[in-house]
């Protein structure tokens, strides 16, 4: 209802309200309209929007003509010069706002240009405009400084001010709109710290500082902590607002600020966290662990490169091609919240109580709600989400039963809300962050930064009960940290492992009398929404709360039955008076159902092969698909989707003409799959389960059996997709997604494991490279994930059982599939991916997609930046965006480089002018800012010329600094290029090198191709060269031992040929650069002798000199004791010291050391580490060795394994070897293997050499 103060007089002059007409409100929040009892009206255009927000802030106020023009439209706008008459059009506009006024039920009249010409005023009261109540609420507010009073006119904040209007004048309006709420939303903070509000507080806090942080939050936020006693939380605090106003404003807290922060807690101790827990270690030494190190034992989310949780510490390993952008990690989950609170939320306030109750009783834990088949467990999960923010996981997403996908989503959001760069550096989220063990550590990140805010991290998992088993639900930890909560829920009979630490269970039962009363008022609710319906076909002897307690006693409080049944009553499929026969409970609704449905002719003609369909189907799929899918008439399954199975479908529109359906409830799908709700117990029953069963896993074999014969067939080896790889996506691109899924669950594992290592004529991996045609390469990983999961359960089996897994064989093969595409990825020239989308040869889409795989921040964002001239529009915005937050972690000259490229398309140059404050080579700084001063004007514009003048003459050599000064020189103002002129003048220029002949270089480079200073001359010669040179050169190319400088040197040349020449140049350079590596120099009997030679694999692996030797010298004898190693101030030394002490310490100084070891820098980590590996015995100490190696150090991985397999039991030293194998390239994988490859061998069985050695073959003809 809206809140218009009722009065019939002139509120001042020129002001009218209404007497006798419907209630008008003009909103100017949230979108721009005008709203009334009979609807929303919204304006035809955003112009004439514009103009009633114009009028709309001045009421009562003659605006003049000239004013409206100049708001409507800014004088650089084209529509202002393609209007030939703006008042012309003015006049236009208001006629069409007084048409509007009159359909809400006001008077056009309001609307007045008569009594003053060349002017408009809208005569009314303010209090019909929503944002002049909330000033006047506001108003109140501040007088009383009563937190009700603001809350009053904070609820009139419906959303963005002027939403969806463009120009300086809605810009600027809304900005000024904008800080008035903010300032409300401080005081409103402000009046409830003074309540004794301060936890509330926090967690708005929270939320708000995200997007605006101010020396106001800051502050607000410090009072806050020092009521609720939380002293050390305050220096994080403050850190968290500085680096946030740095991000967003490039500015810091005022000195003041600061001061009065100091101030405030002129009492609060120093902040001193403690020292890592570590089991059985001496008292005396673990004081001195966090002492003497200079490191905190908790989570560093301000910057380091080094995570320490509570003792372990890991080493964010870059993102590899494995890795999955942020926004691609998130799952949408509005297709399931929208769906299950489509007819709203009714009741469930008994549950939330409960949950609550539960949660302000732990520390951290799970709460898990226990439900039985359709009491709306999904529902609840979908409220908790939607309305109180909480991180969410619904199994019903696409994919989303699954580890990979669940922890993907889950790590997403946590790195989104919680600003996670450490965790996600350039917005990519790393393999092994959706990893169990990955997603532990990304837990007690977030946990850190909450415990900050001072709010509690509540993550929602829905679906349990379907999530892939193995541990904990999607691989959630067995104990949660403090201050972490899971809200679960699974189907009753069906619950997760007991985890550690607190957990509780809320049973929401369908007999539960609260849920038949929430049951009855939600039916009471759908009914009054079809009263009228109702009314027509309800017979005289049958009233309103017949129908309410018939249905009720039908359903037995199972929601989804009630809406299946109100359905089809809409629908006309049961009558009223046929409700009190309808079946009793969920299970035997559905099969009286499809008994009936089975009396249809409809039954035999496709129906039945349908509901195989939609019982194992991925995601929704339209008519069209479905009709495929089932071997059935389109006309007919549109007909049975539209009707007879409408009411147990859910519906997504896939454009304005075609929707897409799907199984509306989990119990409907276990039920179609012959997996029955309740014991099997008649005939009919085991008749229904068999048919059904049999009808899905047909079907399922039927969609394999259609794509891949689409595809050509597989014992053909799919000629039809190698001929033409657009096939993988035509249509709905369903087999992208879903066919590797389909072959599992159907058990056709032989014939995954056969699609995936399909080649083509040309020796490439088939199913790869139509993935990566199509850009769809994280389905591909996705792919190779389901299988190596699938075969990594069989093996475990298998161990556990005592018996011979020959399955390690598929998953050493998954492994170095992965690790080679990790190294093919970073081997392709940026150069080369530019040309190749000059070319044409690349999509820009594809290109992006490659850049946004590159594991190094820096390589990233320099392709990212060289792509982002050569995108679409709709594409080169977002690629900024990752360039940007690329380039600035790390912070390198890399980053001035990027920011030079990238400047002319910035939208945020306040935060490019932060970061490139930041570049430490003067040169480089001084290009970026020069550059980006091109989007400022005046004084700002001038200011930046300055400090890049500044950084120019800050670098040192006086060569490097004319030649910085030379290049910003055509930016700078008259004022400053006196100065600039004379710095670069008064150098002599460099002596001239004398130019080397190509020739001589040719020959250099065929004869040792890999001295990079010999292929830059030949670059840069190759650039001013003659054709005889090219021609040269090409020639020669084909000599060239070292494939990466023959990639680049073909790259250089294509770029001098013309256009129709370019493409087999650039195709030869692409060959090259993804050559991984090069084959040894042996003779063909010696390589075919080491295919059946167990653990002889180093020829591949081709490591290095510290590889082979790491961990095999014994060090000296310790000089000191443990305690004096810790406490050496100089990390490297206490490195060095630790290493050389390793052999003689005791079992429980192992522990500490390697615990301080740990906290090392990553510059030292490794010394102490490779020297500690030989003496840990146990899976656990191997296991946080491996976590901890820097940048997945090949050396200490391979010590690590080398030492697993000498000392842990098989199943242990597989598992080792799962978690070292993660995002590395494919030498370090191959050098892995040979270490295991003895032990593998043993647990394998039989064959095991000879495979691993096809497997080798394989990924190196794939990828060579």
């Amino acid at each position: 209802m809206l809140r218009i103060p009722p009065t019939d007089r002139l509120s001042h002059s020129g002001q009218v309200e209404p007497s006798g007409r419907a209630r008008v409100e003009i909103r100017l929040l949230d979108g721009v309209g005008i709203r009334s009892d009979q609807g929303v009206h919204k304006l035809k255009t955003r112009t004439q929007e514009c103009m009633l927000a114009v009028l709309a802030l001045s009421p009562g106020e003659p605006v003049s003509v000239g004013k409206l023009i100049d708001c409507l439209w800014s004088p650089d706008n084209p529509e202002r010069k393609q209007a030939k008459k703006p008042a012309s059009t003015i006049q236009t506009y208001a006629k069409h706002i007084r048409g509007a006024l009159t359909d809400a039920g006001g008077d056009g009249a309001w609307l007045d240009s008569r009594s003053r010409p060349g002017f408009y005023l809208l005569a009314i009261n303010p209090m019909m405009v929503d944002y002049h109540r909330f000033l006047s609420l506001a108003d109140a507010a501040q007088q009383t400084r009563d937190p009700d009073r603001f809350e009053e006119a904070l609820a009139l904040w419906l959303g963005a001010p002027l939403a969806g209007l463009g120009g300086d004048w809605a810009d600027r309006r809304r900005e000024d709109m904008a800080g008035r709420h903010r300032t409300l939303k401080e005081h409103h903070l402000q009046a409830l710290l003074d309540s004794g509000h301060a936890e509330r507080v926090l967690q708005e806090l929270h939320v708000l500082v995200e997007h605006h942080p101010t020396d106001e939050f800051l502050l607000l936020g410090v009072r806050a902590l020092a009521t609720l006693g939380r002293h050390t939380s305050v220096r994080a605090w403050i850190d968290r607002l500085t680096t946030l106003m740095r991000q967003i404003y490039g500015a810091e807290p005022s000195a003041g600020t600061l001061t009065h922060a100091r101030h405030l807690t002129a009492t609060i101790g120093q902040f001193s966290p403690s020292a890592p827990t570590v089991a059985g270690a001496p008292d005396n030494l673990l004081p001195n662990l966090s002492e003497v190190t200079g490191r905190r034992a908790v989570v560093d989310v301000h910057g380091s490169s080094v995570i320490a949780v509570q003792g372990t510490t890991l080493t964010p390993v870059l993102a590899g091609p494995a890795a999955v952008s942020v926004e691609n990690a998130v799952r949408e989950h509005r297709q399931v919240t929208d769906r299950v609170l489509s007819e709203g939320f009714t009741g469930r306030a008994w549950v939330l109580a409960e949950i609550d109750r539960r949660l302000a009783e732990m520390s951290g834990g799970y709460v898990w709600i226990a439900g039985d088949a359709g009491v709306g467990k999904t529902a609840l999960a979908a409220f908790l989400v939607r309305e109180r923010g909480w991180v969410g996981h619904f199994a019903g997403v696409s994919r989303g039963a699954t580890v990979r996908v669940g922890l993907q989503n889950l790590v997403g959001q946590l790195v989104r809300r919680w600003t996670l760069a450490d965790i996600a550096p350039g917005a990519m989220v790393p393999e092994w962050a959706f990893t169990p063990e990955g997603f532990d550590v990304v837990l007690r990140a977030a946990a850190e930064r909450s415990r900050v805010a001072g709010s509690p991290l509540v993550l929602v998992v829905d679906g349990a009960d379907e999530a892939e088993v193995d541990g904990q639900p999607w691989g959630l930890p067995f104990v949660l940290p403090d201050g972490v909560f899971v809200v679960g829920t699974y189907r009753t009979g069906h619950p997760p492992p007991r985890a550690g630490g607190n957990s509780a269970v809320v049973r929401l039962a369908a007999d539960d009398p609260r849920n038949r009363l929430d049951v009855e008022a939600h039916i009471r609710e759908v009914l009054r929404n079809v009263k009228e319906r109702l009314r027509a076909v309800l017979p005289p002897e049958l009233t309103h709360d017949d129908v309410i307690a018939a249905l009720s006693d039908r359903c037995q409080g199972v929601w989804v039955y009630l809406r299946y049944a109100v359905e089809e009553l809409r629908n006309g499929v049961h009558d009223v008076r046929d409700i009190a026969t309808l079946p009793s409970g969920l299970s035997h609704y559905y099969t009286d159902t499809v008994d009936r449905w089975s009396r249809s002719p409809d039954w035999d003609a496709g129906l039945l092969r349908l509901l195989g369909v939609v019982a194992i189907i991925g995601e929704p799929l339209d008519a069209a698909d479905l009709a495929l899918a089932a071997d059935a008439d389109e006309t007919a399954v549109r007909r049975w989707c539209h009707g007879t199975l409408r009411p147990f479908l859910a519906v997504e529109r896939a454009d304005s003409t075609v929707r897409r359906f799907a199984v509306h409830h989990s119990s409907l799908r276990e039920f179609l799959n012959g997996r029955p709700l309740d014991d099997l117990g008649s005939e009919e029953d085991w008749h229904w389960s068999e048919t059904l069963g049999a009808a899905a896993a047909t079907a399922r074999h039927r969609i394999v059996d259609h794509h891949l014969g689409r595809f050509g067939g597989l014992d053909a080896g799919l000629p039809r997709l190698a001929a033409d790889h657009d096939l993988l996506t035509a249509g709905s691109g369903y087999a992208v997604r879903h066919l590797a899924g389909h072959l599992l669950d159907a058990g056709r594992v032989e014939e995954l494991c056969r699609l995936l290592a399909t080649g083509d004529r040309i020796g490439n991996n088939l199913w790869f490279a139509a993935h990566e045609h199509a850009d769809a390469v994280d389905d591909y990983l996705a792919d190779i994930a389901a299988l190596r999961a699938h075969l990594a359960r069989r093996t475990d089996e298998a161990l556990a059982a005592g018996r011979k897994a020959p399955t390690l064989v598929g998953e050493a093969r998954c492994a170095l599939v992965v690790s080679s595409i990790t190294s093919l990825t970073a081997n392709i020239p940026a150069d080369l991916v530019v040309a190749l989308v000059k070319a044409g040869m690349w999509t820009p889409t594809r290109a992006v997609a490659h850049a946004r795989r590159l594991h190094a921040p820096p390589a990233r964002a320099l392709l990212l930046a060289a792509l982002v001239p050569l995108l679409p529009d709709g594409l080169r915005p977002p690629a900024v965006a990752w360039a940007l937050a690329a380039a600035r972690d790390p912070v390198t000259h890399i980053t001035g480089d990027v920011l030079t490229r990238i400047a002319p398309h910035l939208t945020d140059v306040a935060d490019a002018v932060s970061i490139a404050s930041r570049v430490r080579h003067g040169g480089w700084r001084a290009a970026a800012q020069a550059a980006i001063a091109r989007r400022l004007d005046g004084k700002p514009r001038r200011s930046l010329l300055q400090d890049a003048l500044d950084s120019a003459m800050s670098v040192a050599g006086e060569h490097d600094r004319a030649e910085a000064v030379r290049r910003i020189l055509p930016e700078l103002p008259d004022d400053l290029v006196d100065d600039a002129v004379s710095a670069a003048a008064g150098t002599a220029p460099p002596r001239e090198i004398p130019r080397p002949h190509i020739g001589a270089l040719l020959k250099h480079a065929t004869a040792d191709g890999s001295d990079p200073a010999r292929v830059d001359e030949l670059v840069a010669l190759i650039s001013t060269g003659s054709d005889d040179d090219l021609a040269e050169v090409l020639a020669a190319a084909a000599g060239i031992s070292d494939p990466d400088a023959r990639a680049v040197l073909l790259t250089a040349v294509a770029a001098r040929l013309p256009v129709g020449e370019r493409p087999p140049v650039l195709a030869a350079a692409l060959t090259a650069a993804r050559t991984i590596t090069t084959a040894p120099d042996d003779d063909a009997p010696a390589a075919a002798g080491r295919r059946t030679r167990a653990g002889v694999l180093a020829g591949y692996a081709l490591p290095d000199e510290r590889t082979t030797a790491v961990g095999h010298s014994p060090p000296p004898p310790p000089a000191r004791t443990l305690a004096e190693i810790l406490a050496m101030d100089d990390p490297f030394r206490r490195a060095r010291a630790l290493a050389s002490a390793a052999p003689g310490l005791a079992a429980a100084e192992v522990d500490v050391a390697l615990s301080a070891a740990e906290l090392l820098p990553e510059e030292a980590r490794t010394r102490a580490l490779t020297g500690l590996v030989p003496v840990l015995g146990s899976a656990a100490h191997l296991a946080r060795a491996a976590v901890a190696a820097p940048s997945r150090d090949r050396g200490l991985l391979v010590a690590v394994v080398t030492r697993a397999a000498a000392v842990l039991q098989g199943p242990d030293l597989v598992v080792l070897l799962r978690r070292t194998m993660q995002s590395v390239s494919r030498t370090t994988c191959l050098a892995l293997v040979d270490r295991a490859a003895p032990r593998l061998a043993e647990l394998a069985g039989p064959g095991f050499p000879d495979s691993l050695a096809a497997a080798i073959d394989d990924a190196r003809r794939w990828w060579p």
